[in-house]
C-alpha cells in the first residue's frame, strides 16, 4: 500500500526487463505511472516511485503492468502483487 499522492518505491523481480532503464514503463492498474529511474533496472531488479492519482476512486487491487519496447505486457496475476492505494 502506498499514498495517493504518490512517493512510495515498488520494488520487482520481473524476468526479460531491457537494461537500459527508458526502455521499460509500469503502470499501475493500467493507468498510474511508476517511474523508473536511471538506475531502476539491475538485471531482474526493477524498482519504480509511484505518481499521485490526485482524486481518482480507483485506488484497491491495482494489478501492475510491466511493459518492455518490443515485447508484450507482463501483468502478475498473483495476489500479492496488488498495489493499494491510501487516500491518508
Amino acid at each position: 500500500m502506498g499514498s495517493a499522492r504518490g512517493g512510495s518505491t515498488l520494488y520487482m523481480y520481473v524476468t526479460g526487463l531491457d537494461q537500459n532503464p527508458s526502455n521499460n514503463k509500469v503502470k499501475i492498474g493500467g493507468i498510474f505511472d511508476c517511474i523508473i529511474s536511471d538506475k531502476g533496472v539491475d538485471g531482474p531488479n526493477l524498482s519504480c516511485e509511484t505518481t499521485d492519482i490526485f482524486d481518482n476512486p480507483n485506488t484497491w487491487n491495482q494489478k501492475i503492468e510491466v511493459w518492455v519496447t518490443g515485447k508484450r505486457v507482463s501483468t502478475c496475476r498473483a495476489s500479492s502483487c496488488a498495489f493499494a492505494y491510501s487516500k491518508d
